[in-house]
């Protein structure tokens, strides 16, 4: 099977202050994280991800998703994923949210390097998708997100191989409960 990924120029990184529907999106694969302070839903998609956070009383989803995609309105956040950014997400009353992201384009022999060792620490931790067979590059897509938890925080990193434009997308998110 082979999943075209977008062209990472179609990317949109969105925040919003409550849960999508996960039916807006094409899953390939989901993993939930539950601990006594928050549950944390996260969903791989052909674009990138979707990360649902909530305490129960709260509610807070991550976006990486194409343009293409149908986004619903009523972000907080909505920023064309390129380059390099860091964000503070203000709106949601005692949760402190900071995500930073970066393209990182590579050339050829460097990507095969970075993605190998996005592929050999996925199968190590964290919650690791392949995305079907490889395009022109013969390299297959691949999706790792890592969440690691504290209590009141959550700290989640993720990496998205783009093989056919030797591209990586990585995205660190901080959801903290605040006093």
């Amino acid at each position: 099977m082979l999943l075209c990924r977008p062209r990472v120029a179609e990317l949109l990184f969105c925040v919003y202050k409550r849960a999508l529907h996960p039916e807006l999106f094409e899953v390939l694969a989901s993993h939930r994280v539950e601990r006594g302070d928050f549950l944390l839903h996260m969903y791989v998609t052909r674009s990138g991800h979707v990360l649902t956070w909530t305490d129960g009383k709260r509610q807070l989803t991550e976006v990486v998703a194409s343009q293409q995609d149908l986004l619903p309105d009523g972000w907080l956040l909505r920023l064309h994923l390129r380059g390099e950014r860091v964000a503070d997400v203000l709106g949601i009353a005692g949760v402190r949210y900071q995500a930073g992201f970066q393209e990182e384009r590579l050339v050829p022999e460097i990507f095969l390097h970075v993605h190998d060792e996005i592929v050999e620490d996925g199968q190590r931790e964290g919650f690791f998708v392949p995305l079907g067979e490889g395009g022109r590059t013969k390299v297959m897509p691949v999706s790792y997100l890592c969440p690691q938890a504290r209590p009141g925080s959550l700290l989640v990193y993720a990496f998205h191989t783009f093989p056919d434009e030797y591209t990586v997308i990585k995205t660190q998110s901080l959801i903290e409960t605040v006093r």
